[in-house]
Order: structure tokens, then C-alpha cells, then sequence
């Protein structure tokens, strides 16, 4: 995809422009806000952890957890580039015993 000069996405020629992000369902590039980055410690049970950030006004998950499999181990920080809004962070522990310790 990328945008002609009144931000409306086509289907060739070069991306949307730097700092844009092109956006399908609406034919449109927005402006890049900012960005988020995650950075994850695992504890025991590392199977149990995953989390997602989603944007509110269409609920759309733009990052979300890879899996983890190491125990108590610092994470790749993960980064994705935002258009302005507000934005939900959720983080979840299946067992429901919540993120501890390394012991």
C-alpha cells in the first residue's frame, strides 16, 4: 500500500511516507504519534504470561505477546510504532496467581 498526497492509500507505488502508517479498512495513511515498547521479565511459569495492546476506538490489537518459554528470563523488547488515540495495555496470567518471583 501507500498514500497519495491527500493521505488515501493506493494499491502500488512507494509506502505511505515516512513516519505514516497506511491503514487498509479505511484507505487512509495516519501520522505516527509515537511509539510503545514492552519490555517482559518471565517469572516461573512463563507459559501462563501474555498480554496485547490494543487500540480503543476500533479495538484492533496492534502488539501482542510472542509466547514465552524460558523461566525467569528478560524478554526481547518488543516496539510498534502508534497513530495518535488511547490505547489499552492488558497483561494476563492464566493461572490467576499473577506475575512473582524468581524463587
Amino acid at each position: 500500500e501507500s498514500c497519495n498526497a491527500d493521505g488515501i492509500c493506493q494499491s502500488a507505488g512507494s509506502p505511505c511516507g515516512n513516519g505514516y502508517l497506511c491503514f487498509e479498512e479505511s484507505d487512509s495513511c495516519s501520522l505516527i504519534a509515537g511509539d510503545a515498547s514492552v519490555a517482559l521479565t518471565t517469572d516461573n511459569y512463563p507459559g501462563e504470561i501474555s498480554w496485547d495492546i490494543k487500540r480503543n476506538f476500533d479495538q484492533e490489537i496492534v502488539l501482542s505477546s510472542p509466547g514465552y518459554s524460558s523461566a525467569n528470563t528478560p524478554q526481547p523488547i518488543l516496539t510498534v510504532d502508534l497513530v495518535a488515540g488511547e490505547y489499552t495495555f492488558t497483561i494476563r496470567d492464566t493461572y490467576g496467581d499473577g506475575i512473582c518471583c524468581s524463587v
